[in-house]
């Protein structure tokens, strides 16, 4: 500590103490001369002889420096000052680093940005860490589909996850309040809530009925969605809104964690989104399966 204030000291007063030091120097470099010349040494051979005995002075200085000041810090305050005044003298080359250190700095945040999300923080959601995503890819189409006899059978048959639910990406217009619009939504099961462990602000889960083949449509609204077209009000449930022509009821909304989709509707009340394969044959999609 006494070494670290010291140190702060002579930041403070490194003028008046690099000339003390250049004194001490001075006076014992004139001691030895002396001494030298009192042996009988002609002047040049004395000061040739006390520059030999005393080494290199200004070695001497840094290194006395060294044990007072902030050694690393002066150095980097050095180079700041020449790297300033080179950039103000070619104004042209400034203009071109600021640009390159900008672009450079831009790209990275922007990597770092999506690293974090996709792969450093954490999902929004209780334990993580047990949440696996399993898809099956088609060999017709690039898309990945899960029909419902397999969800099924593997929903039967699950001897390793506590629960499994469905999710399905899908776009919709929407219409019934305010400007009509094209979003997205997730067609779910009706585990998929319980199994992010995630309960709706507002409202239910869906329900069995709901979930099942040509059962009641129903859907779920993320707070978002529910604050910019429903002004946030809370006798929202039971209402109806159209989605690609067809009107759901709201029995929902989820809690601000929950983000993306905006909604949230029955697997079983997807709109058909049949995909033709290479071969010209149709592939049925879970609502037509």
């Amino acid at each position: 500590m006494k070494r670290f204030l010291r140190r702060l000291k002579f930041l403070r007063r490194r003028a008046a103490l690099d000339r003390e030091l250049a004194e001490e120097l001075e006076f014992h470099r004139a001691m030895k001369q002396q001494e030298n010349e009192a042996a009988g040494l002609p002047l040049a051979e004395a000061q040739a002889a006390t520059q030999r005995q005393m080494g290199n002075l200004t070695q001497a200085k840094e290194s006395s420096r060294d044990t007072w000041s902030f050694r690393f810090l002066e150095q980097l305050l050095q180079d700041l000052s020449v790297a300033i005044r080179s950039l103000r003298r070619d104004r042209s080359f400034t203009t071109v680093a600021i640009l390159s250190l900008a672009l450079g700095i831009g790209a990275n945040t922007a990597i770092f940005t999506a690293l974090n999300t996709v792969l450093l923080k954490p999902l929004p959601y209780p334990e993580p860490q047990q949440l696996y995503a399993v898809t099956q890819p088609m060999v017709s189409n690039a898309q990945d589909q899960i029909f419902d006899p397999e969800f099924e059978a593997w929903r039967n048959e699950n001897k390793v996850f506590q629960q499994l639910a469905c999710w399905t990406h899908t776009a919709f217009d929407f219409s019934g309040q305010g400007s009509p619009e094209h979003l997205l939504a997730a067609s779910v099961s009706a585990s998929f809530l319980d199994t992010l462990r995630i309960p709706p602000k507002i409202g239910r889960n869906f329900s069995p009925q709901e979930d099942r083949r040509h059962g009641p449509r129903a859907v779920i609204l993320t707070e978002r969605f529910w604050h910019r077209h429903f002004s946030a009000d809370p006798s929202v449930l039971g209402k109806s809104i159209k989605l690609a022509g067809t009107g759901y009821t709201i029995v929902g909304v989820l809690p601000s964690s929950f983000v993306s989709p905006e909604i949230l509707i029955p697997k079983s009340s997807s709109p058909c989104n049949c995909l033709p394969s290479r071969t010209g044959v149709r592939v049925a999609c879970s609502g037509c399966a």
